[in-house]
Formats: C-alpha cells, sequence, structure tokens
C-alpha cells in the first residue's frame, strides 16, 4: 500500500520531472527578468523550482512574495510544505489551516494530520485521519484511497489508546475527577470512529484495550465525586459504540450490558442523595436516563414521579405517573407501583384530593381485577406462577382497602381453589413431591385464616391437607428417605387435625363435612367412640349421604360391632341415598365384601348377609350382575322377605330386563300387599316397556 500517495508535493507534480539542472535554469531566467519578478505565475513557478532544490528558505520567501499578489490555495499549500520540509510544523499547521479556509481535499487531510502528528498532537491528527476519510466517502473514492485513510486512523487511534489509559490509571489514583471524566469521553470517541470505519482498516487485537473494564475501575471515582450525570454521559455514549459493533464484538458490550449499569448508576445516585438533593441532581439522572428509552424506560418514569410525590409536588407527580398508568408497553408490576404511589400520595393531601384518591382507588380496583382474572385465564402459567401472582394482587388489594365488598370474598375463592389445586396433585410424583404439594395447599389456607379468621373453610381445609401429609407419612409403602425430606419441610401432628376441625365446626356447626373429617381423624388414631359420636352427628345433617354412612359402618367394624354394623348396612339398603358432599369412604369398600364374608358363618341371620352381598354387587361397587342376581337368589332361598324380591327387581331392571323385574316386585307385594315402593317400581318398569 502506498502511503505516500496523498503527501502534499504529489498533489503539484508538474515540476517532480524536472531535473536539477534545468531547475536553477528557470531560477535565474526569472529572476533576470523584472516582469516576470512581478507575476504571480512566474513567483510561483520560481517556489516550486527552490522546493525542486531543497531551497526552502527561497522557496518560502517566493511564496509570501506570491501572497501580495493572490492569496490562492496553491500558495498556502507550498508554504505548509516548505516549512514542514524545514520542522517548522507549527508555521505548516497555520499555512494548511489557511487553506482549508480556501477549499478541501485528501492531500489537505493528509498533509495536516502529518504536521500534527509531528507535533505530537495525535488526537487531532487522529480526527484529520477520520475527516478525511469521511470526505473520500463522501466523494465516492476508490477503496485503496479509504484503506490508506483508514490505516492511518487505526494507527493514530491506537496510539492515543494507549496514553488514554495510562492518564485514566493515574487520574483514578489521584481521585482527579474532571480529568478522568474527560479522558472516558475522549477514549469513547475514538473507539466511536474506528468502529463507524472499521471495515476500511485491519484489527489488531494487540492494541485493544478493554475499555469496559477501565470503565469499571474508575466508576467508584466518579460516583464518590458525584459525577453522576457524566457517568451517565459515559453510558449513553457505550450505546454509540455498541450500535458499530461487529455482531461477534456484542458479547464484550451490548444492550442489555448498558442497561444494567444504568439501571445500578440510577440505584447508586438514589442512594447517595439526601431527599433535598433528589429533586436536582436525582431527578436530573433519572431525566437524562428516561431520554434514553431503553428498556427500562418506565421504571425511570415512575421513579420520577414518586420522587415528585415525595417532595409534595403532587400535581407533577400525577401527570408523570398518568403516563405509566396509560402507556400499553408498561409492564404490570410498574403500573401497579404507579396507582400505589398516587392513592398514596394523595391519601396525604387530605380531604383536598379525597374524589381523586376515591377515584383512583376504584381504578386500580378494577385494573387488579382485570389483571387477575388474566392471569387465572392463562395456560401458559404454571400453578405456582398463578398462585403467587394472583394472590399478591388479592393481599395489595385487601391493604389498601381496595372494594371491600369483592376482594375479601375474591381472597377466599382463590384461597379455596389454588389450595384444592395443590391437595389435587398427580400421585404419580414422590412422597416429598406430593406432600410438598400438600403444604403449599396448607400454606394457602394458613394465609385464608389470617386475612379471614372466621372462615370456617378455611380452618377445615386446613385439617383436610394435613391429613393428607399424615396419611402418607403413616402409609407402608413411604420409606425412611421419603420421611427424613419431608421433615425438613414440616412436622404435622392428629391433634393440629382435630384443633382446626374443632376450630371450623365452633364456627359452623351445619356442615356434615366437617364432622365426617373429624370422625375419620379419631378413626385413623384408634379412637372409635369419639368417630362414632361424631359420625351420628353428620348423619343427623343429612342422613341421605351415601359416603358418610358406609363410614358409620367402617366406624362399627373396627369397633368390633359387627351385628350392629349389619344393622346400619342393612338401613342402608332400604334408604334412596346419593353421593353427596363427601366422596371418600374411611376404608376401601370392598372392605365391607371381606367383612361380610368374614361374619357369614358366625352370624345367624345368613339370608341378610346374601342380601346385603347382593346389596353390594348392585349399588356399593361397580355394578356386577351375575354376582348380585346369584346372591339375592340365595338370600331368598333362605328367607321369605319382600325387601329381598325388590332388591331382586331393582338388579332385574338395573340390567335392562323390565319383563323379570315386574315379576319380581309380583313376588314382593304378594308378600306385603301394601308395599308402596314394590307397585311404584312395578309402574314405572312397565312404562319403560311401554315407552
Amino acid at each position: 500500500m502506498d502511503y505516500n500517495k496523498f503527501n502534499i508535493e504529489e498533489k503539484y507534480d508538474s515540476y517532480k520531472n524536472i531535473k536539477n539542472e534545468e531547475a536553477e535554469k528557470i531560477i535565474f531566467k526569472l529572476s533576470q527578468n523584472e516582469t516576470m519578478e512581478l507575476d504571480y505565475d512566474s513567483i510561483i513557478l520560481k517556489s516550486k523550482m527552490y522546493l525542486k532544490l531543497d531551497k526552502f528558505k527561497e522557496a518560502i520567501e517566493c511564496l509570501k512574495k506570491s501572497l501580495s499578489f493572490k492569496q490562492s490555495e496553491e500558495a498556502y499549500d507550498l508554504l505548509s510544505l516548505a516549512y514542514y520540509e524545514i520542522s517548522e510544523y507549527k508555521e505548516a499547521l497555520n499555512y494548511v489551516n489557511l487553506s482549508f479556509k480556501i477549499s478541501e481535499d485528501e492531500f489537505l487531510y493528509n498533509h495536516k494530520a502529518k504536521i500534527l502528528e509531528k507535533l505530537k498532537d495525535y488526537e487531532e491528527a487522529f480526527n484529520s485521519y477520520y475527516e478525511g476519510l469521511k470526505f473520500l466517502i463522501h466523494n465516492n473514492k476508490s477503496y485503496g484511497d479509504l484503506e490508506i485513510f483508514g490505516e492511518n486512523l487505526e494507527r493514530t487511534g491506537n496510539l492515543l489508546k494507549e496514553k488514554l489509559q495510562k492518564r485514566i490509571i493515574r487520574f483514578i489514583t489521584e481521585k482527579n475527577c474532571e480529568e478522568l471524566y474527560n479522558c472516558y469521553s475522549r477514549l469513547l470517541d475514538i473507539i466511536i470512529k474506528e468502529e463507524e470505519n472499521d471495515q476500511y482498516h485491519s484489527f489488531n487485537t494487540a492494541n485493544n484495550i478493554n475499555y469496559l473494564h477501565l470503565i469499571e475501575i474508575g466508576r467508584q471515582v466518579l460516583l464518590d465525586c458525584g459525577y453522576f450525570l457524566e457517568l451517565l454521559n459515559i453510558y449513553k455514549t457505550l450505546y454509540k459504540v455498541e450500535c458499530n459493533l461487529e455482531y461477534e464484538d456484542l458479547t464484550y458490550v451490548n444492550k442489555d450490558y448498558i442497561d444494567r449499569k444504568i439501571k445500578e448508576l440510577i440505584v447508586e445516585t438514589e442512594n447517595r442523595t439526601s431527599l433535598q438533593n433528589k429533586e436536582g441532581v436525582y431527578l436530573k439522572v433519572l431525566e437524562e436516563a428516561i431520554a434514553i428509552g431503553n428498556k427500562d424506560f418506565h421504571e425511570y418514569l415512575y421513579e420520577k414521579g414518586a420522587i415528585l410525590f415525595k417532595t409534595l409536588k403532587y400535581n407533577g407527580g400525577l401527570e408523570v405517573l398518568r403516563k405509566v398508568i396509560d402507556d400499553s408497553n408498561a409492564k404490570t408490576s410498574i403500573k401497579i407501583k404507579a396507582y400505589q404511589c398516587i392513592i398514596i400520595g394523595l391519601e396525604n393531601i387530605g380531604i383536598k384530593g379525597l374524589e381523586t384518591y376515591e377515584a383512583y382507588k376504584i381504578e386500580f380496583s378494577n385494573f387488579l381485577k382485570t389483571k387477575v382474572e388474566e392471569v387465572l385465564r392463562d395456560e401458559t402459567l404454571t400453578l405456582d406462577e398463578k398462585c403467587n401472582i394472583v394472590l399478591e394482587q388479592c393481599d395489595r388489594a385487601l391493604n389498601m382497602n381496595l372494594d371491600n365488598n369483592y376482594w375479601p370474598l375474591k381472597t377466599e375463592e382463590v384461597c379455596l381453589f389454588f389450595g384444592e389445586e395443590y391437595e389435587e396433585t398427580p400421585t404419580n410424583q414422590s412422597n416429598f413431591k406430593i406432600i410438598e404439594s400438600y403444604n403449599k395447599a396448607i400454606k394457602i389456607y394458613d394465609k385464608l385464616i389470617q386475612f379471614n379468621e372466621y372462615c370456617a373453610h378455611g380452618y377445615y381445609r386446613k385439617g383436610r391437607a394435613i391429613v393428607l401429609v399424615l396419611r402418607i407419612l403413616n402409609s407402608s409403602e413411604t420409606t425412611t428417605k421419603d420421611s427424613r425430606m419431608v421433615h425438613d419441610l414440616h412436622c404435622y401432628s392428629y391433634s393440629e387435625v382435630i384443633f382446626n376441625l374443632n376450630k371450623a365446626i365452633s364456627l359452623n356447626h351445619t356442615n356434615s363435612k366437617y364432622f365426617n373429617l373429624l370422625s375419620r381423624t379419631h378413626f385413623e388414631i384408634g379412637e372409635y367412640d369419639k368417630a362414632l359420636t361424631y359420625i351420628d352427628k353428620a348423619l343427623t345433617m343429612d342422613e341421605g349421604e351415601l359416603y358418610i354412612s358406609l363410614n358409620k359402618v367402617f366406624v362399627l367394624i373396627r369397633s368390633h360391632k359387627y351385628t350392629e354394623a349389619i344393622d346400619a348396612l342393612l338401613r342402608l339398603s332400604f334408604k334412596n341415598t346419593s353421593i353427596g358432599k363427601v366422596k371418600k369412604t374411611f376404608l376401601p369398600k370392598k372392605d365391607i365384601l371381606n367383612f361380610l364374608m368374614g361374619i357369614f358363618n358366625i352370624y345367624p341371620r345368613q339370608d341378610k348377609i346374601y342380601y346385603l352381598m347382593a346389596y353390594y354387587f348392585y349399588y356399593l361397587s361397580d355394578f356386577n350382575y351375575k354376582k348380585a342376581l346369584i346372591f339375592i337368589n340365595n338370600a331368598i332361598e333362605l328367607g321369605d322377605d319382600e325387601r329381598f324380591f325388590l332388591l331382586k327387581a331393582k338388579i332385574y331392571m338395573k340390567n335392562g330386563q323390565y319383563k323379570e323385574a315386574i315379576r319380581a316386585c309380583e313376588d314382593a307385594i304378594t308378600i306385603d300387599d301394601h308395599y308402596d315402593e314394590a307397585y311404584a317400581l312395578k309402574e314405572q318398569c312397565s312404562n319403560m316397556i311401554d315407552g
């Protein structure tokens, strides 16, 4: 690459091919002619011949004389060259600057930069190469020409960066903040100009300066001096650097990095300024950060509004925070903070802001309602995410007394909903994971009880969740490892269950589920008398519930009251029961069949045992027509009872055999002609046949 291409003498190369002897002759002839001595062109020609002969002082004298006739770019250029050659660089710089006032070209930019390098003013030399490069680009010069300036730009840039790096380290040590900031600004300006034109020069990693590290080590010094705005300007300049970086360099400095640094600066500024000074320094820094418009724009806007409220400038604060609320791009969390700041600020005003205060409370409440419903409908969120977000918003609404007719009820509703969701965790997980879910449910119920100590269902649900935990812990399938892991979560006892259920019953003694679960708790710890007492109370509220009735049977069986258990089963078979609020039995239903088979040979009325076995396969378990029919026929063979025939009719009817069902009903009526239920079932079967 020809780095001498743009030397100033190349611009005026008409005298380069003249030999020295010829140059002397021309000078002699011009000196002998007095007329030519007064002609501008002749003087310029004479000065060029002096330059050819390296007689620079004589050339300078001629060129200065030419200026008395005409101030030309050519004269200034040649004067600058002559002074350059005799090392009078300040004069050379003066004349090249005069030449720039007349016109500009790549030769002038290159020549000026060389002069400045001789004067060791590398910063101005760098800028001259930079401006020259821009001139070439604007005038569509060849890539080769651009590359010459690009390489010189990089070379002087590296010299400058090395010098600036040394000065930065020195000023950090000296804590000279003003000079330190100036050095940072100059360093980043050089880097930007280099990156803008990196396609026109090679990249030497040996000369690469870790400018981010340099900024980081001087950051604390600038902060200690209160140079908050100056440091922010440095980070703003980094955005310009990032815009010009190649893709692979973005791992070194990128927008996320700069955004994070600005955020840290905002925090530092807030921490280092008192409330009195926040209105000045901190607000200025915030306004500058807001003007950047990065991803934290709304957060800085909120901070500005909050500071205005703290400094009692309510109208200004309200205006700023309203912008946050009305911006559809602002995050929900920022809008919530804005609403809270407005409401708390207006509350401090008192009666003057009462109307606006109430309006904002209503608006905020409606906003939270919308967001809660959106979260509940969002299928992309996990149960944990939904629960945390919704309960947080409910807490917020309750703490700020927003719409007391809505939020207490909504909080109770979502607590019960999420608690139920955690209780219904998939059983194909480890015991630890299952109990972890139950624990989450318990914590939710605790939250419900805390905000509403009169919520009976909260105590009931908490007791139920603890039972689920204890049942797993007491299971034969639970390993020692499971127990140890669970122990780290929380240890529960049946006494806690009983306490919570008694609390629930004291608040609401009309719910059969509460008594059923309390009965089950005593059942599981072997207190069968208490279990029987509470299950009887549950049945007094709703004796038509199948599972509660079966639970009583299980209590009687465990109490070894077998005759009473048989009687309870018989009474149950005669009723029209339904599955109500209680969905589970204390023991598996098949244990009833096992009980009946075990007691068959010792119970005096085997016909009743057969009848109950038939009833089991007809109603208590999944319907099994063949087994139910076999057992009811066995019962009929041993005992002549109209209820046996009625059950047989029901079995036939359930299997779709209506004629056989009618005959069985007639057999029952034959035994008891006032058997209304048999008449009704017969009519129902007849209708099925006719229909």
